[in-house]
């Protein structure tokens, strides 16, 4: 597609994010050698010369995160933009759930997604087990199944929170948006998702959430709609002190879950389709990028000389402006 002669964009790209080493640990040997594999691969693929030929024809690179920013030659860097692939039809309305005293130490937690070892749940079930022992009346609904899921309840049971927990394989989609609200977080401590659907469907809905500061999650939570968790340099038993912090910081503040519910539907609004296409193009300069990108091509091209309503003044027929892109 690079070589048809008109500007061409290529993303948004993933893939560049990566578990940190300390936090390998947590996973088993099968999942571990999975990611020396996928850490392999990248480097292959880095260095292939298809791969390296798409780069070099493209006039802009669009990637998810800024770690997959930072995998591209740098070389390529001047052209690209980090920007995430998804977004949100309108916020849905719905009735503001009020707190009171009572809801003080109480806590309800919902992980909607795979079981899948990269989603981090190990490190999840370990903090709800430090809330527990700080007193913290926390329950934690588990939707979806995986390959991880007999692993999950088997840990459960170790940590003798099984009975916190409840398991649901399978819900219908419109059932699942109308219950976000009947939750206070959600827990969602993924290792290396280039994006987070569920993240923006949870601040869709009003539910805020905790994250690890990793991947395409870290990119849409802000501390206006959820929690944060810093991973760096941090060992597993660390993130999982951190996260039970952060947690315990929302089951001690219930005006505080009230103001990030107010802000999990202000920062969806942020990622409305038609708010990020139009950020994309005006704040990010793809547009201004492909501008002069078609301008480039028209002045290499030997058919430049000719007037502008010629049919060969570009490859589309016409001189390329903002709008017309």
């Amino acid at each position: 597609m690079g070589r048809l002669g008109i500007p061409f964009v290529v993303g948004p790209l993933g893939g560049g994010e990566a578990t940190p080493s300390l936090l390998r640990r947590a996973f088993p040997w099968a999942a571990r050698s999975r990611e020396w594999l996928r850490d392999i691969a990248n480097v292959v693929c880095r260095h292939d010369p298809l791969v390296r030929a798409m780069y070099r024809d493209a006039d802009v690179i669009l990637c998810k995160t800024p770690a997959s920013l930072a995998w591209l030659p740098e070389r390529h860097r001047s052209r690209a933009r980090c920007m995430l692939e998804i977004g949100v039809q309108a916020a849905p309305h719905f009735n503001e759930i009020q707190t009171c005293d009572g809801m003080r130490f109480q806590l309800r937690l919902v992980y909607v997604g795979r079981f899948l070892s990269l989603k981090g749940m190990v490190i999840g079930l370990r903090a709800v087990k430090q809330l527990r022992e700080h007193g913290v009346d926390v329950t934690l609904t588990m939707i979806g199944q995986g390959p991880e899921g007999k692993r999950w309840r088997a840990l459960a049971a170790a940590l003798s929170i099984d009975d916190a927990i409840s398991w649901v394989p399978w819900i219908p989609q419109h059932e699942l948006m109308n219950c976000y609200a009947t939750f206070d977080a959600l827990l969602f401590p993924s290792l290396h998702d280039s994006s987070g659907n569920v993240v923006l469907e949870a601040l869709s809905h009003g539910l805020p959430v905790v994250c690890l500061d990793l991947g395409g999650p870290a990119e849409i939570v802000t501390q206006t709609c959820g929690h944060i968790v810093d991973t760096r340099g941090k060992t597993v038993e660390q993130v999982v002190e951190a996260l039970s912090q952060s947690l315990h910081a929302l089951a001690s503040q219930p005006a505080r879950r009230v103001t990030l519910r107010a802000g999990a539907r202000q920062r969806a609004s942020e990622f409305a389709w038609g708010t990020v296409v139009g950020r994309v193009w005006n704040n990010e300069g793809v547009g201004s990028m492909l501008v002069e990108a078609a301008h480039e091509r028209r002045t290499r091209s030997p058919d430049s000389a000719q007037p502008p309503d010629s049919a060969s003044h570009t490859p589309a027929g016409h001189a390329l402006s903002r709008d017309k892109l």
